[in-house]
């Protein structure tokens, strides 16, 4: 059981930090080039988006809440989220292990304020 999760855990921190990063996709560049709608707007988020380098590092935090089933997983946890760090050091990683972790989540869930990744007991999982 702590080899799937850790597995799994190490699945979703690959899939989050591949979709965080840079692209490195060469896609063809279009055959006709498309005509704007409508002249942009310029924004502040636009003007602070637009003056970031090409390739910058992914940067924010990273909130993964889970429950705990042992001192010695929730050590293997945090040096996951360590070795995470080190990789990509403008993310910081948490774990949050939660008693009454079914309800916490539905609560979270429900206030649109959920971890950035949390497990999903299949159970309470509806096929």
């Amino acid at each position: 059981m702590l080899v799937t999760r850790r597995a799994t855990l190490l699945g979703a921190l690959a899939a989050l930090s591949a979709a965080c990063g840079p692209s490195s996709s060469s896609a063809p560049p279009p055959t006709a080039a498309p005509q704007p709608a409508a002249a942009p707007q310029a924004t502040a988020a636009g003007v602070a988006a637009a003056s970031k380098p090409a390739g910058s590092a992914p940067a924010g935090s990273l909130r993964l809440m889970g429950f705990s089933s042992s001192p010695e997983e929730d050590r293997l946890l945090n040096d996951v989220l360590t070795d995470f760090m080190k990789q990509y050091p403008t993310i910081q990683a948490k774990f949050e292990a939660v008693p009454e972790y079914a309800t916490k989540l539905q609560t979270d869930l429900a206030a649109g304020t959920a971890a950035d990744v949390f497990y999903v007991d299949s159970l309470l999982a509806p096929t």
